[in-house]
């Protein structure tokens, strides 16, 4: 009886220092300072949605005139989803939907990052965390 009990204490105590371990190497979370959707295409791209898969966050515009910016929100919260759905209207009308692998650099300490989802002119889009500036 008395060493049932001391191999369940040893096999409780294994998985308390695995935990342990496991969290003290976890990446620490990104801070969003904000998302953004630059159109690098040469025409004006339309109904433009962002959706983070594991969350279902989504933010989305109307409309981005070539080579400006829209910033879509997702301010000041973590980064929590590994992947994005990305959906538009190119000039032509042709729907575009494409899923992003988002970047996993862990940011420095206290330092508020920007996602920037690029759309290109030949139908792909990218994703970067950037540092935000200063304030």
């Amino acid at each position: 009886m008395i060493r049932k009990i001391q191999a369940v204490c040893r096999v409780v105590c294994l998985a308390g220092v695995t935990a342990v371990a496991g969290f003290g190497c976890m990446t620490p979370t990104v801070m969003l300072d904000r998302a953004m959707v630059v159109n690098a295409t040469d025409g004006m791209v339309r109904a433009v949605s962002v959706r983070h898969e594991e969350t279902l966050n989504t933010g989305s515009v109307n409309a981005i005139l070539p080579g400006r910016t829209f910033e879509l929100g997702f301010k000041g919260e973590p980064l929590r989803a590994q992947h994005a759905s990305v959906r538009w209207l190119d000039n032509g009308g042709v729907l575009n939907k494409r899923v992003v692998e988002l970047p996993t650099a862990p940011a420095p300490e206290g330092q508020l990052m920007r996602l920037v989802y690029t759309l290109h002119a030949d139908g792909n889009v990218s994703a970067a965390l950037i540092p935000a500036p200063g304030l």
